[in-house]
């Protein structure tokens, strides 16, 4: 009679073990069951085939289409980095350059706008100080050769982040699905207690990336940073040719971008080419749904790297933002879950470049999607240069 009852004891803890009332399933849209069912031979997941699922085939099935979704959107945020990234150097980073050299004809001035006044000449100095170095900087994408070696080395390893972020988040679906999730790390609230196994995939396929990409802030700074240079150069000449300062004051300048695309992606604090705990907080949710707008322009911090000026003062950068707070865990109470013993299935095709942007020096590239918003700045350029000459003639009369 004891033996009995110790065995239902056992079997009634495994039946309340197997349930389908994981939060999962309300957080990704999927229809429940009632109850677990066999599993039998599902369409994917192959962690659910020897035990039972929550699950229809229907929806598990559906998992390759929505795969297919993320990669599609993954793919044209990258592609139209890509293609941003050639009109950029294309089109900012000769005339930057050459802006420069004609700001470096006024270094005497500069120096002297310092001795009359220290208030107005040392954010004058500090400012003409970052946009030679910025100059210098992008004396490295002069080589083609070498230019293209960095864009193609940058495309194939986001082709490494984001077939593992894939891998993830498709594996993260098939958990929705099993009975057993509280047993694998699954919360009450839908969060998910990662292995710290977890934390080392995501960096190691991504940290590269966000590596390769970091390279190519110069092009994005130098776009941003052009119209206060124009300003700038124009403020000076004005000192230079009539020994005054001229009445009017530089307002401060934001980067002129519309998304994402349009601004830098930095490496995170204390990431390197190799390691990037930055990325285990903050490409997934607590649930593990992915960024696709962190992921797809870079897998780091967007607009890290951006210039802003204030009226009178240093280039400053844009503060980082973090976002999340989740902790990939190895110990907790409830167990951990680790995609690695998912084996979901799904077919992930991820290709390098998806704009086909062939020709890296940018012709390829304005030719076929000239975005408007260069169209626009350029328009930016001439209305602050008419504004600021129209101040100094208003000032000769």
């Amino acid at each position: 009679m004891k033996l009995t009852f110790a065995i239902a004891l056992v079997l009634f803890a495994v039946a309340s073990a197997q349930n389908c009332n994981n939060p999962l399933l309300e957080i990704y849209g999927f229809d429940a069951l009632a109850n677990p069912v066999a599993a039998g031979n599902v369409p994917f997941c192959d962690n659910l085939r020897d035990g039972e699922t929550c699950c229809s085939n229907t929806t598990i099935l559906g998992f390759q289409g929505l795969i297919e979704n993320i990669t599609a959107s993954l793919q044209e945020l990258a592609g139209s980095r890509d293609i941003y990234i050639a009109q950029l150097r294309s089109n900012y980073t000769d005339s930057f350059r050459d802006q420069v050299s004609d700001f470096t004809d006024y270094d005497g001035d500069v120096n002297d706008i310092q001795d009359a006044d220290a208030t107005v000449g040392d954010p004058i100095k500090t400012q003409y100080d970052s946009f030679r170095q910025l100059r210098s900087e992008l004396d490295h994408f002069d080589n083609s050769d070498d230019y293209k070696s960095d864009f193609i080395d940058m495309q194939n390893k986001r082709v490494i982040c984001y077939n593992a972020l894939l891998n993830i988040q498709a594996a993260a679906f098939c958990l929705a699905c099993d009975p057993n999730w509280e047993n694998l790390g699954v919360q009450a609230n839908g969060s998910i207690t990662a292995a710290a196994s977890v934390c080392d995939t995501i960096q190691s396929a991504c940290a590269p990336f966000t590596d390769a990409m970091d390279k190519f802030n110069p092009l994005f700074q130098a776009q941003q940073a052009f119209t206060r240079l124009v300003g700038l150069t124009d403020w000076v000449k004005f000192y230079h040719d009539n020994d005054i300062f001229p009445n009017a004051t530089l307002s401060g300048d934001v980067p002129v971008v519309t998304n994402a695309t349009q601004r830098t992606n930095s490496q995170p604090p204390n990431c390197d080419e190799d390691t990037c705990t930055w990325q285990c907080t903050n490409l997934f949710n607590s649930s593990f749904q992915l960024n696709q707008t962190v992921a797809g322009n870079g897998a780091g911090v967007i607009g890290g790297g951006d210039v802003a000026y204030p009226d009178v003062g240093v280039i400053q950068t844009v503060p980082s933002t973090t976002s999340g707070g989740r902790r990939l865990q190895s110990t907790p109470t409830t167990g951990t879950w680790n995609p690695a013993d998912t084996n979901a299935g799904v077919e992930i095709v991820v290709v390098s470049d998806p704009r086909a942007v062939t020709n890296l020096d940018g012709s390829d590239a304005s030719d076929a999607d000239i975005d408007d918003h260069l169209d626009a700045f350029r328009t930016t350029i001439i209305t602050a240069v008419v504004a600021v000459l129209s101040v100094f003639a208003a000032i000769l009369i």
